[in-house]
């Protein structure tokens, strides 16, 4: 385990009462967070977040805290832990020799060994747990194998938890090796399985917030229109002024019910709006605006909310400004890379938001065998880029370490010219803690001309949506593409009459339609959807995105609801443990797709690379797409034999592995235990 310095042992000890809590002076004035401080010797930003972090750390002296990645980036501990002396606490003749590391003496190895004594102190601050363990690694190309062997958790630690289950049967592409998960490569290049840990609220494995609420606010009741009063409150809020936690405050709807008539609108940041519970006797808002019913059918573009929608969350904006821009100078970037070597590293910090821009090129197009589709049909335009947010872990040299991996390669012989480069970016107006909970929300049964969404977010960072049941909304979730690193958990869609006015063809709507990235979606259902998409990503959307413990029913007139990435390559997209219940009119159709898909539509093509099913029950269709895979592992049942595309791979057919929950295992890898029970298990 790291070595903590000593006040920070006295730290931990001081709920015992046996030793005296230690004042602010006994941290030497805080020279460690000192140390991440600018070239100018002013504080790095908030929004990187280390005067953040040096107050997270101060807290230590009157409270015992938990593990430190609820209060660090969980993208410093995935990517730089190590084991390192506390040359400031430990006398040098009893100083370990360091592990040997190919990482150079520079500005980077100076935070990152900061870094390391902040997370030793927050350690013995009552988190950790005893079998921590890190080893500082480097490779020119770092993947979720490597990133896994360095990791503080080892398998036996993780077996004990939830996300192991009993299965003795193990699959060939992740399993357990030496007390870590490994991962098979899929060629020479390091391509694999990517790790998923980083999905979700503030990168993973960190517990949703519960604030106090701040006004409350009841129905008007005899349905009476209640959408100003409760507008008003969230606007009242999102004039407070942003607490250390990162929250204004809380809209809590009482129990009753709610009368809707237009868009309930969430702009700015640190505002959850919070009802009394999901169940019929808590708080019931329905959507009665009469914009549900329109005249024509209205075709749905998975992640572009269509119609009326009911809850809008985001900021205004939303385009990337670039800055500083670099080349890509690997000729191979594997999927789940985490490492990418750039021309420069001038200008660019630990903490910094880059933007992997991955260029559309007329070789890669003809590479896929999209090129020539038919008379009005593009699959993506050359001359787009694949753009990819990250922020840098680490520096080390010309190379930069990824807060979490990238889900697609990059292969320099189709992408060059112009290359993939990185980009400085800032994005407009994005909002970020914003939180969606205890509600019930209702709105009509879906016929031929009904188009009403429950609840759409894009721009917006840390988010999440928890315990919401959503009746009889044409979609239920649409996630835009700068929606990031937000946790949907334990939200059931159900619907009832769908099928009565509805056609069983044409263009489907998507329950939970998603286009950003590090976006969970867990525990989460729908029940009785006509001719729908439980889960659909839009068009060009970078992983890690998770489906984790998803359960769907179809209606029994339609039935043809299924898990399908809808079109234009989607990357990176884990659907772990759903269970779907066979159609009940074409008991041989597909509710799992990861294929190409042709000309559907204007053009979809091939819709995801590098998707992995994970011990799911269903029926499934995977391909594999040219230089790339689809994984379908430990599932059970039929599986589409194929004509026209090669197959993908297809591991432990019927025979659940272990893990029993990749993103589960490969979370408490790298975060404990603690992590899974911090999310609810």
């Amino acid at each position: 385990m790291l070595a903590a310095p000593a006040w920070a042992v006295r730290c931990a000890r001081s709920g015992t009462a046996t030793v005296p809590r230690p004042s602010s002076s006994a941290v030497s004035s805080w020279s460690i967070c000192a140390q991440f401080r600018s070239r100018s010797g002013q504080p790095r930003s908030r929004q990187n977040g280390w005067p953040a972090q040096c107050g997270a750390l101060r807290s230590c002296l009157g409270r015992r805290v938990t593990r430190y990645s609820e209060v660090f980036p969980p993208w410093h501990g995935s990517a730089v832990a190590a084991r390192l002396p506390d040359a400031r606490h430990r006398p040098r003749s009893r100083q370990p020799r360091p592990a040997k590391t190919m990482i150079p003496r520079t500005t980077a190895t100076r935070r990152l060994a900061a870094f390391l004594t902040l997370s030793a102190a927050l350690a013995a601050c009552g988190g950790a747990d005893a079998s921590d363990s890190a080893v500082a690694q480097a490779s020119p190309i770092r993947t979720a194998s490597v990133t896994s062997s360095g990791a503080p958790y080892g398998v036996q630690a993780c077996s004990k938890a939830s996300a192991w289950g009993t299965s003795t049967a193990r699959s060939a592409w992740v399993y357990p090796a030496n007390n870590r998960l490994a991962y098979k490569t899929l060629n020479a290049h390091g391509d694999t399985i990517m790790d998923y840990a980083s999905a979700g609220y503030m990168g993973g494995g960190v517990a949703l917030p519960a604030p106090s609420a701040t006004v409350t606010v009841k129905p008007l009741g005899n349905g009476r229109d209640d959408t100003q009063n409760i507008q008003n409150a969230i606007d009242q809020v999102s004039g407070l002024p942003v607490g250390s936690n990162g929250l204004r405050g809380v809209v809590l709807l009482a129990r009753g019910t709610f009368s809707v008539q237009d868009t309930l609108t969430i702009s700015a940041s640190g505002v959850v709006l919070r009802g009394s519970g999901s169940g019929t006797n808590g708080t019931v808002v329905n959507n009665t605006s009469p914009l549900q019913n329109g005249t024509s059918p209205a075709v749905p573009t998975p992640g572009t909310p269509t119609g009326q929608t009911l809850l809008q969350v985001g900021g205004s904006g939303g385009r990337y400004a670039l800055s500083t821009t670099v080349n890509v100078t690997d000729s191979y970037v594997p999927a789940g890379a985490l490492t990418l070597t750039l021309d420069s590293t001038s200008g660019f910090h630990v903490g910094d938001a880059v933007l992997i821009q991955r260029p559309v090129t007329q070789a890669w197009v003809n590479f896929m065998r999209m090129a020539d589709l038919g008379t009005g049909k593009n699959w993506i335009s050359v001359g787009s880029t694949l753009n990819t947010p990250r922020r840098i872990a680490a520096i080390a040299g010309s190379r930069i370490t990824l807060d979490a991996p990238v889900s697609d390669s990059m292969d320099a012989t189709y992408l060059n010219p112009p290359g993939t480069r990185v980009s400085l970016y800032t994005l407009g107006g994005q909002i970020q803690q914003v939180g969606i909970e205890h509600l019930r929300l209702v709105g009509v049964p879906r016929t031929s001309y009904t188009n009403n969404n429950m609840l759409a977010m894009d721009n917006t960072a840390d988010a999440w949506v928890s315990d919401v049941v959503g009746d009889n909304f044409t979609s239920g979730l649409i996630l835009g593409s700068k929606a990031s690193r937000v946790t949907v958990t334990q939200v059931a869609l159900t619907h009832e009459n769908n099928g009565a006015d509805v056609p069983c063809k044409g263009a489907k709507f998507a329950e939970i339609s998603v286009g950003g990235t590090q976006v969970l979606v867990d525990r989460s259902s729908s029940t009785g959807a006509a001719a729908s998409f439980y889960y659909a990503t839009a068009a060009r959307v970078p992983g890690p995105n998770v489906l984790l413990n998803f359960k769907g029913t179809p209606d029994t007139v339609c039935g043809s609801s299924s898990i399908q990435p809808h079109q234009r390559w989607a990357t990176g997209l884990l659907i772990d443990g759903a269970t779907l219940a066979a159609n009940p009119v074409s008991p041989h159709a597909y509710s799992i797709d990861l294929t190409n898909r042709g000309t559907a539509g204007t053009g979809q093509g091939w819709a995801i690379g590098w998707g992995v099913v994970w011990n799911s029950v269903g029926a499934f269709n995977v391909q594999a797409p040219p230089g790339s895979m689809n994984w379908l592992i430990g599932s059970t049942g039929a599986v589409m034999p194929q004509t026209t595309e090669a197959a993908g791979d297809v591991d432990s057919l019927n025979v659940p592995v272990a893990p029993k929950s990749l993103y589960l295992a490969q979370l408490c890898q790298r975060s404990g235990p603690g992590a899974l029970t911090r999310i609810g298990y």
